[in-house]
Order: structure tokens, then sequence, then C-alpha cells
């Protein structure tokens, strides 16, 4: 059979009679066929890659294979793999098996692992647990807790140093139950049906300095 392609090559030598109807039998083979010989085998070589024919092929089992696309790569664009000067397995790096989820690296097995958070399409974040930043965290829209009465601001242990409101800021306690308001600088108490309880002395800054009424 002529061997007219690298996927016909023998990986026993004394297979490999001819390369593209060339022979390459002993004391057949002559000065010029050599050259046309050599011509061949580059014209094979290179035609495989270029066929995208290309595979990495199981060492005893021929029929297990990996392939390359790289049909994604921009035109006339290179793109480089970098090789970490560690071993690999890449099915540790097989593709998440739950959507939106954000996968995380296991220290210990050295694989790649579904987290329990998510962002979905419209980039909103769920399954976060405990969240620690030594930063600033900004907000450009309502922090709510989950549910009614879901959530503290601070611990018994752990309390926020300052609450600073804007001008008009409200402290609402159950939807307009009572309220707290600020106004042209002055503090107004609202809704409290069942009247203002105070546990200690209430005084004016300096000594007549207020009147009550």
């Amino acid at each position: 059979m002529t061997k007219s392609s690298v996927d016909q090559w023998d990986t026993t030598a004394a297979n490999n009679t001819d390369v593209g109807g060339i022979s390459l039998a002993e004391s057949v083979m002559k000065a010029p066929a050599v050259n046309n010989a050599f011509r061949e085998v580059m014209a094979q070589v290179w035609a495989w890659f270029k066929s995208g024919n290309f595979f990495l092929r199981d060492s005893t089992d021929e029929t297990k294979k990996v392939k390359f696309d790289i049909s994604a790569i921009t035109t006339a664009t290179t793109r480089t793999i970098t090789m970490p000067d560690a071993d690999i397995t890449l099915g540790n790096l097989v593709s998440s098996s739950t959507d939106n989820a954000i996968v995380r690296f296991d220290g210990t097995s050295g694989a790649m692992q579904n987290s329990g958070v998510t962002i979905d399409d419209s980039n909103n974040v769920a399954g976060v647990g405990t969240l620690t930043t030594t930063g600033t965290v900004s907000a450009g829209g309502t922090v709510s807790p989950t549910t009614s009465d879901g959530a503290a601001l601070g611990t018994t242990t752990k309390q926020w140093s300052d609450l600073y409101l804007a001008a008009g800021g409200v402290i609402n306690w159950n939807n307009s139950g009572v309220m707290i308001l600020e106004g042209t600088d002055a503090l107004f108490f609202e809704n409290a049906s069942a009247g203002y309880r105070f546990d200690a002395v209430l005084v004016p800054v300096t000594s007549d300095g207020a009147a009550l009424g």
C-alpha cells in the first residue's frame, strides 16, 4: 500500500517500504529517489499538520486521541500556552457542572471544584457565606436582608463605630411604626402611639439654654 499520508506510516520501521510511492527498499532506491523521498516526507508532514489531522494518541490504544482546535483564534494572531514548572492533570480543569457556579481550587487534590457561589447572567451573586474584607465596601443600590428581620447590623461584640445619614435621613421601625427623622437641623420623633420613654434625665446643653414647649 502506497503511504501517501502520515497516518499511513507504520511504527515498525521495516513496514515503511515506500513514501508516496517512492520505494525505500534496499538496493532499489537510487540517488534521485533519495531527494524525492525527503521532499515527499516533508510535504506529507506539512500537509498533515495543515489539514487539522494532528492528534496526540495513547501509546497503547491509538483510538484514544487528543485534538487541538484553534479555529477561534483571530487571523494572523499567535496564542501561547505557557507551561508551569509543575505536573498538571487536565482532568482537574473540567467545566463546571453547575450553571453560573464560581469554581475554586482545591489545594489538597489540586483539582478545580464547584463552590456554592453563583453569578447569574445579570451579575447577581448568590450563595456567599461570611464575607470578610479589609477594604471599603461600596453599594450602588439597596442593601437588605433576605427576609424581614432576618439579619442584624453588627453583633454584641463587634459593633459599628459610627452611623452617617444624609440630610433628611430616616430611621424607620416596622415600616413607619415609629420613625426618627431629620429636617432643617431638627430631629423629629413620629408615630409612637404608646409614647416616648427615656431612661435618663433630659437636660439642656447650657443652663437656661432651652425651653420645654
